[in-house]
């Protein structure tokens, strides 16, 4: 009972939490930084993570407004817990957990990263996807994967050798160790995301508004 009541209490954090442009704008970034990077983050992870904080706060401050607007109980009025409500809130922290954990795949062990990169990499390489390996290689002032030699931009034809990039450019380094960290920086944000959503609705947990939110807790409203 005392965990439903601090949920439900949460719903106005979780509301205006939502109302800050700045939560949203870490979302649009890392959105960005997946496309733009073609970084191996699936594009279905991404968007579950910029409808995660709508999503909590539409449901949560839905539960806000029927507790708000419902009229005071009779002393003698015996609570039922609102399983629905209940489950609601449970599937929105397993939600939660979820982009949490699939944020944490992309970010460690650093080594463990390389495997994923390097077919994302291959197939940029071989797609000639010559708009995403650029933006990395002048993002990073690298050429290559892992070497300056492995499968830079230019593309190697007639015109160009494998060392056409480093020697055009002056580069010496791949763009491994930078491009590693630019998916590290981006499911960074999306774990940020999935904690803060899940801080906010169970910080009020040990000390909720009983006063306000018991009418979620009685099944039928008071007339």
């Amino acid at each position: 009972m005392q965990l439903l009541l601090g949920l439900v209490a949460t719903a106005v954090y979780v509301d205006v939490f939502c109302r800050y442009s700045i939560r949203l704008t870490r979302i649009r970034i890392a959105f960005y930084r997946i496309r733009a990077n073609g970084l191996p983050i699936s594009i279905v992870t991404a968007t579950a993570t910029m409808i995660l904080p709508v999503l909590t706060g539409a449901g949560l401050q839905r539960a806000h407004r029927l507790a708000s607007s419902s009229n005071q109980y009779l002393a003698s009025a015996k609570p039922s817990v609102s399983w629905s409500i209940l489950v609601a809130f449970m599937l929105l922290i397993i939600y939660d957990t979820a982009i949490a954990t699939l944020a944490l795949t992309h970010m460690a062990p650093p080594n463990d990263l390389i495997c994923p990169l390097k077919r994302r990499w291959s197939q940029l390489f071989s797609s000639k996807n010559a708009a995403i390996i650029r933006t990395i290689q002048e993002r990073h002032q690298c050429c290559g994967f892992r070497s300056v030699q492995d499968m830079p931009w230019p593309f190697p034809d007639p015109s160009h050798t494998p060392r056409s990039c480093a020697q055009t450019f002056g580069r010496e380094r791949g763009c491994l160790g930078g491009w590693r960290q630019d998916q590290q920086i981006t499911a960074g944000l999306m774990l940020l995301v999935a904690v803060m959503v899940f801080v906010l609705k169970v910080s009020n947990i040990t000390s909720p508004n009983e006063a306000r939110l018991k009418s979620l807790l009685i099944l039928g409203p008071s007339s």
